[in-house]
């Protein structure tokens, strides 16, 4: 419902404020106590920062929905009032109201054009702000000590992970670019190098269709998939699990 809509809305408004004005003092402390270098170069200081600065975007794009959406049905209104009637026969009486009725058309259509441009990157960027959100989460649980167990193996656990990360990169990249080469002729998933890491990616989580990729030359098929489960599939994910 509406009412509902509105009191989801103005939760987050209040928790934004509040996450604003905690992040406002916990830096005016740190300046004052001298420690404002020590403190800005702290993990959980920048965590804060892109949040404040997330919630603030996320307000702003849904006041842009809005003031769009009210252009749209302004713009819908002023199109219904100006067409054609069965009175007139469902023609324009003037040339004035025809050129009225074309730009106020004009009017809708480009500003559904902008609300949907709008709506694709907010969506986008609501994604990854409640990703975001999930480190603040980690930061909670620091404050449990069975909880903390959790936040301080992945804490340790980065460097490893980072350098996991760049081995398997290169070679998963190895492996699309093959794949491109040897199936991107007649497959539309292998067309494009981004399009072979796509699909390629989706393998590596056991997705594939093994018959479409054998389906010109079985032997060449075989050798590139048996290379590709045993590096990936078998050795890099139980490396994965071993760190």
């Amino acid at each position: 419902g509406g009412m509902a809509s509105y009191a989801v809305d103005g939760v987050f408004g209040l928790l934004w404020l509040q996450l604003f004005l905690t992040t406002l003092i916990g830096n005016l402390r740190a300046g004052f106590q001298g420690e404002l270098k020590k403190h800005i170069m702290k993990f959980w200081t920048w965590v804060e920062w892109l949040s404040m600065i997330g919630g603030m975007m996320v307000i702003v794009g849904w006041l842009l929905s809005l003031m769009i959406l009210a252009a749209i049905k302004e713009a819908a209104m002023k199109l219904a009032m100006n067409r054609p009637t069965a009175i007139d026969l469902w023609e324009f009486v003037s040339d004035d109201q025809a050129s009225q009725y074309q730009n106020f058309a004009q009017t809708l259509h480009t500003e559904s054009s902008r609300l949907a441009t709008l709506l694709m990157f907010y969506r986008a960027f609501l994604n990854w702000y409640t990703l975001l959100l999930i480190c603040r989460f980690f930061r909670v649980f620091e404050a449990q000590p069975r909880l903390a167990i959790v936040t301080n193996t992945i804490k340790q656990s980065l460097p490893d992970v980072g350098h996991f990360f760049i081995v398997l990169l290169a070679v998963w990249f190895s492996f699309a670019v093959a794949g491109m080469f040897l199936f991107g002729h007649r497959l539309l998933e292998f067309s494009t190098v981004s399009l072979a890491m796509h699909y390629s990616g989706m393998m590596i989580l056991g997705g594939w269709d093994y018959e479409l990729l054998a389906e010109e030359h079985p032997e060449t098929a075989f050798l590139w998939m048996a290379a590709f489960i045993t590096l990936l599939f078998l050795i890099m994910m139980n490396m994965a699990l071993a760190i």
